[in-house]
């Protein structure tokens, strides 16, 4: 559930010279699910879907942080899935690969022939084990 309201009228936040939601019924809503913020009709529509849009980039910025499983191969090398569904690869000698899904652009670093064959091989696995397979 996402709400666009007016704050309480002696709360610290937000800030004393910002001005107050107006609390007509016309300019408060309530949305329950994605697919309502996707229909624009006025202001408070677009202020709302800019900041759930806002929220869910944020989310997926963390989620690209955040380990969902972690493969270690080797003492020195490790590859994990993120929550996101990033792929993060991180060899002996310190360098890295990654596969990176956001909703702005899919990042994918180059690698030909086989070495692309295993990593692509390890990627499927921790997928099929993230759901359960």
């Amino acid at each position: 559930m996402f709400s666009v309201y007016q704050p309480a009228t002696k709360s610290p936040i937000p800030l004393k010279d910002m001005p107050p939601i107006p609390v007509d019924p016309a300019t408060r809503r309530t949305y329950s699910s994605a697919l309502e913020l996707q229909h624009i009709n006025d202001k408070v529509d677009e202020i709302a879907s800019a900041l759930y849009r806002k929220i869910l980039e944020e989310i997926s910025v963390l989620g690209g942080r955040a380990v969902k499983i972690i493969f270690k191969p080797s003492c020195e090398s490790t590859a994990r899935l993120m929550e996101n569904g990033d792929f993060r690869i991180k060899f002996e000698d310190g360098s890295h690969f990654l596969i990176s899904i956001s909703p702005k652009f899919f990042n994918f670093s180059f690698l030909f022939g086989i070495l692309f064959e295993k990593f692509e091989n390890i990627f499927i696995f921790l997928v099929l084990i993230n759901s359960g397979k």
